[in-house]
């Protein structure tokens, strides 16, 4: 799958071969009962984790590879294609969209 260049890597398996045929991990829950961490990401490894799927904070856990962040996303580590901000571009960006927006937005 590709979006804006960037492919993905379907965790529960409904475009991924390996993971559609592989055995249930829950009860019938037709599109959310089977994944294989393992695969999808010690194999795979993904730049980006942006869902949080049975247990994936307890095998994320043990992955140092990747970070957590403030809103449940997952980075990795030693990605070359994120590109993490400055403090300053952080605040620069505060300042312009606070200079587009209403003052009673912030």
């Amino acid at each position: 799958i590709l979006l804006l260049y960037r492919y993905i890597i379907d965790l529960l398996g409904k475009n991924d071969y390996f993971i559609a045929r592989s055995s249930p991990k829950v009860d019938f829950r037709p599109g959310h009962n089977k994944w294989d961490y393992e695969y999808s990401i010690t194999h795979l490894k993904p730049d980006v984790i942006a869902d949080n799927w049975g247990n994936l904070e307890i095998f994320i856990k043990g992955n140092s590879n990747y970070i957590r962040l403030a809103n449940n996303i997952y980075v990795r580590r030693d990605s070359k294609k994120i590109i993490y901000p400055t403090k300053d571009e952080i605040e620069n960006h505060k300042k312009y969209l606070k200079s587009k927006v209403s003052k009673n937005f912030f």
